[in-house]
């Protein structure tokens, strides 16, 4: 990766590690990356709507999901999706609670 970032967001899609968000050593992060095993190489796409660590990532048909987390200030209970056809985020409905560390144990 491009540096050293801690509580990311990480799923497989389309056989690429998508490594998304989390916090450097300064502030927190909407960057997003993948690694695709194929070349051996770290791709940078664009970033995600909003700065978010300790949320969760999930991939449901051809999206990935970003959800909940925290912006390095406030718990967040927004959402956004990256379409693979448009290679865009976009925001979808808002959670109805704030989530944060989702599904972490």
């Amino acid at each position: 990766m491009s540096s050293a970032r801690c509580a990311v967001g990480t799923a497989m899609f389309a056989g690429k590690l998508f490594v998304c968000g989390g916090y450097d050593r300064g502030e927190c992060l909407k960057t997003v990356e993948v690694y695709d095993e194929q070349t051996n190489r770290w791709h940078k796409l664009d970033p995600m709507s909003v700065p978010r660590g300790r949320f969760d990532i999930t991939v449901v048909g051809d999206n990935v999901y970003a959800i909940g987390g925290c912006d390095g200030q406030n718990e967040l209970n927004s959402a956004e999706m990256y379409d693979s056809v448009s290679g865009e985020w976009t925001s979808i409905p808002n959670c109805p609670v704030v989530r944060s560390n989702a599904g972490k144990t």
